[in-house]
């Protein structure tokens, strides 16, 4: 079975379209958080998600909208009161009722979603430089998928695999193209992908609510536009 990876869309709709319509031919697609923050389509991301049943756990991001005490800095706090604001009822009450991981069963495969880490699943990073796996055989599963970090990511440690899609809304990887993967239960093989992504029209829409957009170069090249699929 093919299972498509997806993580932080961030309120971005371009991107999240983009990686959706790329990966409609899988079994199913899993997605590792933040539904929300930084960008301004926060209903139409989350609905877009919930109309393709996309299987997601809750990010850090997602978490700042039902706890007041998050500390969060000027940009996020920013950013949570626009979601607050704006975000629907039904979505709402979507993002309140994901876990904050999941633990799924395909082709034999034990798979572990979540935000941050298996230890901390909403706040680590874990980035692919990152000095050891080895912490990662102690975990109960086949296959880890992790988003928080917005860089694609694959590492085989013994029989694990540890996967993160990088982001479809914000990618802090030097490109302007939306990230995704395909996961193959059957060959335990994965594929990255880069889908295209308007990211002036999600920046343009952010800054004319009045949201800030950290991580994210405007100045990078446009012809990182044009040469991804």
């Amino acid at each position: 079975m093919q299972i498509g990876l997806i993580a932080d869309p961030h309120a971005n709709v371009y991107g999240t379209e983009g990686v959706l319509a790329r990966l409609r031919n899988c079994g199913a697609v899993l997605c590792a958080g933040d539904l929300t923050g930084y960008f301004s389509h926060v209903n139409e991301t989350v609905q877009l998600l919930r109309q393709n049943r996309v299987l997601c756990v809750r990010g850090n991001h997602d978490q700042y909208l039902f706890d007041l005490s998050s500390p969060v800095n000027p940009v996020l706090a920013k950013s949570v009161a626009f979601t607050r604001d704006v975000i629907n009822t039904r979505n709402l009450a979507f993002l309140s009722s994901l876990p904050n991981q999941l633990i799924l069963q395909w082709d034999d495969l034990r798979i572990l979603v979540c935000h941050g880490s298996p230890w901390d699943l909403l706040n680590e990073y874990i980035y692919p430089d990152r000095a050891s796996f080895e912490d990662f055989l102690a975990v109960d599963a086949d296959v880890i998928v992790l988003g928080h970090t917005h860089r694609p990511m694959l590492k085989r440690v013994g029989s694990k695999l540890i996967i993160n899609p990088g982001s479809c809304g914000q990618p802090r990887n030097g490109t302007a193209a939306a990230s995704c993967a395909i996961l193959d239960t059957r060959k335990l093989e994965v594929k990255h992908l880069q889908v295209r992504l308007d990211m002036d029209a999600a920046c343009t829409a952010a800054l004319k609510a009045g949201l800030s957009l950290p991580f994210w170069n405007r100045a990078l090249d446009a012809t990182a536009r044009v040469q991804v699929s």
